[in-house]
């Protein structure tokens, strides 16, 4: 293996790993998360018919009113009463609690009042209040990463809820259970995959049922499971669910399925380029995500752009396919009417592509607006960025000397384009930059290609 070869192949283990999105993917997907959480939890008052009216001796005043986070340390007392119409006041009452709207829901509270132990034993023991404990146990881990290893803690729990699905014909307390494991599988670093594998085909299962909520669910369990390793993203690849996915992608207007469903064919991407090949035989997901990346929101945008990223990071059969798609002519065109955050995302495609391409896809791909397209982010506080331009353009003007010298002329046509945009001079500023591998970088390409 060549010198290049092995650089290539270091860079493409670097950038095709999911860590590299940008934090507010992250940070954006969680927000979403939330919102459904609080939709989910309204809808499911609804469709029970549960009024928020609590009753009981021990809370006189709680009457035609929600309880309030002093009312914590009673309620928990009473669901140890002996009095089953106490346990089930307190159940919902606490379930009432910390399901509220509010930006920090009591759920640290509820720990130190020893609660959360009594609904695990409850979900394990009793069929009584299955729906309020499994509804509480849901909005408890998917608040925190030390909840929920708290509640996986405790031994069969998934096995549990795996066999009241099997059980109950009730769809609340199966889409509740479905979303209680999802948020069990959610958050990084994750569990360990042998404890949540028996979720996996659970979420393929009720990803081809009619219910969207459902389906919502599922799709939001296979973008945290297959959010973590290759040994995770195998394990959803043999769902064979790709061909699902991508039909339920196509037909949803539903924001938030749309953004699971994007998130987990990004995580799939993000493996070897073997998982990526997998993903891309299945006919149409690139069109699909074409039309996506022109009609979405720009957070949608973001997610497609950070899939198509790490396909271009593959092989280059795998940028042949984008390249094919009309993809780069779209991501240029996104380049001129998007935020500097998207704009930073289309340019990791554009420079994985050119770092990665052989000499005639980027002779196909490179024209003055991707040169001038690329040279923003010379400026951009995040060294990473810098280095993947400054590499791309080491073979752009590789390439343009190759050319020359096969037409035995010493003008390397693309030269003319950097100096027409001030790429030199912006390349030249960092000469003095704080990093010594952009240093090298820039002062190689000015002593190679601008004397």
């Amino acid at each position: 293996m060549s010198y290049f070869d092995k650089k290539l192949k270091r860079r493409k283990n670097k950038f095709k790993q999911k860590n590299t999105r940008n934090k507010s993917v992250n940070k954006r997907s969680k927000i979403n998360v939330k919102i459904s959480k609080n939709k989910r939890n309204e809808r499911l008052s609804k469709r029970r018919n549960i009024k928020d009216t609590f009753q009981n001796n021990s809370f006189p005043n709680l009457v035609e009113t929600t309880p309030t986070i002093q009312d914590l340390p009673k309620l928990s007392k009473l669901l140890f009463s002996e009095n089953i119409d106490d346990v089930k006041f307190s159940t919902q009452a606490i379930r009432k609690l910390i399901s509220m709207e509010e930006e920090e829901p009591p759920i640290e509270e509820l720990f130190l009042t020893k609660t959360v132990p009594f609904f695990v034993k409850v979900l394990k023991e009793s069929e009584d209040q299955f729906l309020l404990v499994i509804w509480t146990l849901s909005n408890i881990a998917g608040d925190k990463i030390e909840f929920r290893d708290i509640i996986l803690e405790n031994e069969g729990i998934i096995d549990k809820v795996l066999s009241i699905i099997d059980e109950k014909e009730d769809i609340n307390i199966i889409e509740y259970s479905i979303w209680l494991l999802s948020n069990l599988c959610k958050d990084s670093p994750h569990p360990p995959l042998e404890m949540i594998q028996p979720c996996i085909p659970l979420f393929g299962k009720y990803l081809k049922s009619n219910d969207e909520n459902l389906i919502q669910l599922c799709t939001l369990g296979l973008s945290e499971v297959s959010d973590e390793s290759e040994e995770n993203i195998d394990a959803v690849l043999k769902l064979d669910c790709i061909s699902v996915l991508i039909e339920i992608l196509r037909n949803t207007s539903d924001y938030t399925t749309q953004l699971y469903i994007i998130k987990t064919l990004g995580n799939l991407t993000s493996g070897n380029n073997l998982q990526t090949e997998i993903v891309l035989k299945h006919d149409g997901l690139l069109t699909l995500l074409q039309n996506l990346l022109k009609n979405s929101s720009v957070h949608l945008q973001k997610e497609i752009c950070w899939t198509i990223s790490n396909i271009t990071a593959g092989t280059s059969n795998h940028i042949s396919m984008v390249i094919e798609a009309g993809l780069i002519e779209d991501i240029l065109e996104v380049m001129k009417y998007s935020n500097y955050q998207l704009r930073k995302e289309c340019c990791w495609i554009l420079s994985n592509a050119i770092y990665g391409g052989n000499q005639s896809q980027i002779i196909e791909i490179v024209n003055e607006q991707l040169i001038e397209s690329l040279s923003e982010f010379l400026e951009d506080e995040k060294s990473g960025i810098i280095t993947i331009c400054l590499e791309s353009y080491e073979k752009i003007l590789q390439l343009g000397a190759f050319m020359a010298e096969s037409q035995g002329s010493n003008e390397n046509k693309l030269l003319i384009l950097f100096e027409e945009y001030n790429i030199i001079t912006k390349i030249e500023n960092l000469h003095n930059h704080k990093k010594k591998v952009i240093q090298d970088l820039s002062k190689r390409i000015a002593d190679n290609f601008f004397n």
